[in-house]
């Protein structure tokens, strides 16, 4: 498979024209040009890509590593179902499964205890998407407010792993596992914008996108401040080859989330501002184009 680059998107991106934030296109003055959008296979597929999709989406300046990784948020937030989002915590289960796996200086009862710990939240999130994807496809949307309640829980419940990994100075050495946790905040706090959007339109999506995009850069930056000063920080010296591999691949996977949550926040004050229901802008994109939509789609060989 290859996926199918717009060519005035390529030639902008190689001239240095354009710029691309998350699944935002903008001129280096900042205008937005155009919004990127995998279609729904796409999205669904994205973990599972082929070597000469990969290949393709370098002329993206998506780095492989952050599609190797399992990126967790798709470009455009109109084709994150409630179905995407359940197939990308499946992507970030998986991954989560052979980071603690690998844990070897965790005895075996505390690996379970973690797991097990991890397994009951994982639960509950995903019974929140099962739901939401129930309300949505029976047109029950009330159903939405109590979904949005299990949602904000997981979200706290995950910025305090976060947190409580920082300030025990064990993030870095568990890169992979901060870097699924970061995952997993992201992918509740989208889930629950989409609840929002379905209750009250585009405008009440945005303020929570902003408000979880804060946690997330607070919580980004306080793990990349010890980088810049290791001598302050010696348990960064002993890391180790294999360690300090998995920590070059978490960071621009989780510097390509806060990019995507910026291009959500775009989408959806756009949508806001210019009154368009976010069911009218999921059709935009389609086979006839569309000035603000460029839709990556994969295509056969």
């Amino acid at each position: 498979m290859l996926c199918a680059v717009p060519k005035e998107i390529a030639k902008g991106l190689a001239s240095g024209t354009m710029v691309r934030r998350g699944g935002v296109l903008q001129s280096t003055g900042g205008e937005v040009v155009a919004w990127l959008r995998e279609s729904p296979e796409f999205a669904r597929g994205a973990s599972t890509l082929s070597a000469p999709v990969l290949g393709q989406l370098q002329s993206l300046q998506m780095a492989t590593g952050v599609l190797a990784a399992g990126q967790v948020l798709t470009l455009g937030f109109a084709v994150v179902s409630f179905a995407v989002l359940n197939h990308k915590l499946n992507v970030l289960g998986s991954k989560m499964d052979g980071v603690l796996a690998e844990l070897a200086q965790l005895k075996a009862d505390v690996a379970w205890l973690h797991r097990r710990q991890d397994i009951a939240l994982a639960a509950r999130l995903r019974g929140a998407l099962d739901q939401g994807n129930w309300a949505y496809s029976t047109g029950r949307l009330e159903a939405l407010a109590s979904v949005r309640a299990v949602l904000v829980e997981v979200e706290l419940h995950y910025a305090g792993l976060l947190e409580g990994m920082l300030e025990a100075r064990n993030a870095h050495a568990n890169a992979a596992l901060f870097g699924t946790y970061q995952g997993y905040l992201a992918l509740a706090a989208v889930a629950r914008a989409r609840c929002e959007v379905g209750l009250d339109g585009a405008a009440a999506g945005a303020p929570s996108l902003q408000s979880a995009s804060k946690v997330l850069v607070a919580v980004d930056k306080s793990f990349r401040e010890p980088l810049r000063n290791v001598a302050a920080h010696p348990e960064l010296l002993r890391l180790g080859a294999e360690r300090e591999r998995a920590l070059s691949v978490a960071l621009p996977a989780m510097k390509e989330t806060l990019r995507r949550m910026e291009g959500y926040e775009t989408e959806l004050n756009y949508c806001a501002q210019n009154r368009i229901p976010l069911a009218d802008w999921e059709q935009l994109g389609g086979e006839e184009g569309n000035g603000r939509i460029a839709l990556l789609r994969p295509k056969a060989l």
